[in-house]
């Protein structure tokens, strides 16, 4: 009977596995001084990871120097320490001033192949582009631009071929 309960879990338990999923380090790079921006900057990496871990993937963040300039070899080295394939380096800004305070302004997304540091794919994720974006909290548009950054992530591809 024990024997029979463990198969079934086993079996459970592998079909609740997603297919094709890949390890992926988080490594979001703010170089404002702002205290604004640090809790911002936070906001941006929940949204990036929570949205690859709700696609399948696991993930976990990387923290390196922002003023690094080995900072994309740093993040590489690390995430190939923690198992994952792909780092995905988030470098943003963030624009102040008027009423509305700290906001972020843009996410450059890189995802690289954690081993060699080859970038394997490049896009912006610019705020003022977002639906909604001079309605939205500060709060509210840094967790929104994460979750659009983890898009460039997941649409990266390796000759055609979806690379996780």
């Amino acid at each position: 009977m024990n024997r029979f309960r463990m198969t079934a879990l086993l079996l459970v338990a592998s079909s609740l596995a997603p297919l094709g999923a890949e390890t992926i380090a988080v490594a979001v790079r703010n170089r404002s001084e702002l205290d604004e921006a640090g809790v911002l900057a936070e906001l941006v990496e929940q949204g990036v990871m929570d949205s690859l871990f709700a696609a399948g993937h696991i993930v976990f963040d990387v923290e390196i120097d922002a003023a690094d300039p080995a900072y994309d070899r740093r993040a590489s080295d690390a995430a190939t320490i923690g198992g994952a394939a792909y780092v995905a380096v988030v470098d943003l800004e963030f624009r102040t001033g008027g009423a509305r305070g700290t906001r972020p302004e843009s996410a450059a997304v890189s995802v690289l192949d954690a081993r060699t540091t080859e970038r394997l794919r490049h896009a912006t994720v610019v705020a003022g582009d977002l639906w909604s974006d001079s309605e939205m909290t500060a709060d509210t548009l840094a967790g929104v631009l994460g979750e659009r950054a983890s898009l460039v992530v997941l649409e990266q591809t390796r000759g055609g071929e979806p690379a996780w």
